[in-house]
């Protein structure tokens, strides 16, 4: 609206004034000239916030943000979504890693972070940096977890975050978050990404990362299926010697990356395993507890 009012006032200048003198009944022709300009003032306007190719803004107000993401198919995928959106993105895998790249003096417009990571995680790494980092120096931050309760929410806000997401992330939640913080409005927070279905694999959602990055997508999704045959494979060795805690991280890990590709059922399997196993030990889980699930997972 301020940026229409300044147009409106510039337009009436350069249309009203003649060598320096201000025509006293402009007339209708220059009436009209004075909404041509208005109307296409309007449309770059527009034209600049969407990008004009699909994305949400256009490279004038492009972002450099920190991504802090622990999970490599997570990490991969949402990089591939900011890129989408038109921002560039440097990763780090825990709070030390993102502690020590803004200490280098690298600036950014803002850090997305992940909560649960290790060495420091995201709401050790957010009060650090609020004590450390003055407020015209240090970027924004905007929480994204798989942990959506309202609790959880308030615990980042107190934090010092501005905004929270919640994983698994979607294009859409992404492009409004980020364009709140283009236009200084607040963030909206996202609602709990349950899945659309309770299907094995969230069509919608897959296709949607699968779109994102083409033959780059491909390759992301091929090593994700690599790996959760390694990740199916360790965990059941781990339960073989009764290591709950590295039985523990490879269920968390797995759960968030099947969420992230849409596989929703195994997703939840995923939780379940890991609350069972939250206590320290393995006692509580059925000794068949991976029957059925690699067979699922390449199904």
């Amino acid at each position: 609206e301020l940026l229409l009012d300044e147009v409106e006032e510039l337009c009436e200048y350069d249309a009203l004034h003649e060598g320096g003198r201000r025509l006293a009944d402009p007339g209708p022709q220059v009436e009209l000239f004075l909404w041509q300009i208005k109307i296409t003032a309007l449309e770059h306007y527009v034209f600049v916030l969407s990008g004009g190719d699909g994305s949400p803004y256009s490279a004038e107000v492009a972002m450099q943000i920190l991504l802090a993401e622990d999970n490599p198919n997570n990490e991969q995928v949402a990089r591939l979504l900011l890129a989408e959106l038109g921002h560039t993105t440097r990763s780090a895998r825990n709070g030390l890693e993102v502690l020590e790249i803004l200490r280098s003096g690298e600036r950014f417009d803002l850090i997305l972070m992940d909560i649960q990571m290790p060495k420091m995680d995201g709401l050790e790494t957010t009060r650090r940096i609020m004590r450390e980092f003055p407020e015209e120096s240090r970027p924004p931050i905007i929480a994204a977890t798989a942990n959506a309760f309202e609790s959880d929410r308030e615990e980042c806000f107190v934090a010092g975050m501005v905004g929270f997401l919640a994983k698994p992330l979607r294009l859409a939640d992404l492009r409004d978050a980020l364009a709140a913080m283009a236009t200084g409005e607040t963030v909206p927070a996202s609602p709990a990404n349950e899945p659309a279905c309770d299907h094995d694999l969230d069509l919608e959602h897959f296709d949607s990362i699968m779109e994102s990055g083409d033959e780059e997508s491909r390759e992301i999704f091929e090593d994700f299926c690599a790996a959760t045959e390694v990740m199916l494979g360790e965990m059941q060795e781990h339960f073989g010697v009764g290591e709950a805690k590295q039985f523990t991280n490879l269920a968390h890990q797995l759960k968030g990356s099947l969420a992230t590709f849409g596989m929703a059922r195994l997703s939840r399997r995923m939780a379940e395993l890991e609350d069972g196993a939250a206590t320290g030990s393995l006692d509580g889980l059925a000794p068949d507890w991976s029957e059925g699930l690699l067979d699922a997972f390449r199904a």
